[in-house]
Parts: C-alpha cells; structure tokens; sequence
C-alpha cells in the first residue's frame, strides 16, 4: 500500500515541478486551451505507466522525457488531423458507393408486393368496365391519341375522347371503391 501511495506523491511531485514548463512547451504547437489540457494528462499518464524506468532519472533527465513525449503526443494529434482532413476531402471527391442494407432489400420487395397488389387490383377493376371502356383506356396505354382511338373505333377524335374521359371516372371511383372495399374487410378481419 506504501508503493502506491508513493507513486502518487512522486507523480505529483513531477507534475508541479515541470507543470509550468510542459504546459508552456506544448501551448507552442497546440493554441486551444483544451487540447493543450489533454496532452498534457496523457504526459503525466504516460510518466505514470513508465514509473519504473524513469524512477532512477534526474530532473532534467525527467524533464527531458516529458517534452519529448509532449512533442509526440502533439506530432500524432497533427497526423491523426491531416488523416481525417485527407479523407474527408477524399470522400467529397470520390464518395461512397451506395451499398444496400438488409432493410432496403425489405422495403424494396415489400414496395414489388405493393405494386403488384395495386396492378392486379387495377386489373380487377378494368375486367368489369364495359367493353367500349375497356377497349379505350388500353388504347392509350398503348399511346395512341385521342384522334388515333377515334379512327380506330370508327367514331370522331370529340367523340373518342369523351368516351375517354367517361371510361377514366369509372375506372378511377370503381378502383377508390374496390381500395376501400378492402380496407374495410381488413379492418373487420383484425378486430
């Protein structure tokens, strides 16, 4: 318990004579207040850790050591910067590539699943329209223009469009009302 004890008073001992001298040595290099602090408690750990070895050294030997393990200190603090300042400005020059996460498998099929439900629901809704509406909402998913619809029907590009536009109301409330229909079912399923 005395070892220790003694440790303690010689570590405190190197620490008031060489605080003032150490602190001065690294506020050279390092200009914030806080870093300075930190290097200099990694010194006195450091001195610490190596208790044994520097037991028998003088005070300038002490000294010595102590600036020396500073300068280090701050020298690896300055490389550790400019590595991250290097990556940085590397990664803003050549940034990651995106690399998909489990997750954004997950979402991605669950989005497939969806998508696929809402076409076969869309197909669902289309098979019970009329013929005549049927035939020209497909015609323009195909692309054809309300006059091409027309002179394939044998009917005018006004009236084509018209039947168009009808042919898109219903699709649209049949398809709202199958939508609801279904959440309706699910609600009642989970209760």
């Amino acid at each position: 318990m005395q070892v220790h004890d003694d440790d303690d008073d010689e570590l405190r001992r190197i620490a008031h004579l060489h605080a003032r001298a150490l602190r001065s040595f690294i506020g050279h290099s390092e200009h914030d207040l806080m870093e300075v602090e930190e290097i200099f408690a990694d010194v006195l750990y450091l001195a610490h850790q190596n208790r044994e070895s520097l037991r028998e050294a003088s005070d300038g030997q002490m000294r010595s050591w102590l600036l020396r393990t500073a300068r280090n200190l701050g020298s690896n603090r300055i490389r550790r910067a400019l590595t991250r300042r290097r990556l940085v400005e590397r990664l803003a020059r050549e940034p990651l590539p995106f690399v998909s996460a489990p997750d954004d498998d997950l979402i991605a099929y669950q989005d497939e699943l969806a998508a696929l439900a809402q076409s076969e629901k869309v197909a669902e809704v289309l098979s019970r329209l009329r013929e005549d509406y049927r035939r020209v909402i497909v015609m323009q998913a195909l692309g054809m223009s309300g006059p091409e619809i027309g002179a394939a029907l044998g009917i005018s590009a006004n009236a084509a469009r018209k039947r168009l536009m009808r042919a898109r109301a219903i699709l649209r409330t049949s398809y709202e009302a199958a939508i609801k229909q279904e959440e309706q079912l699910g609600r009642t399923g989970h209760e």
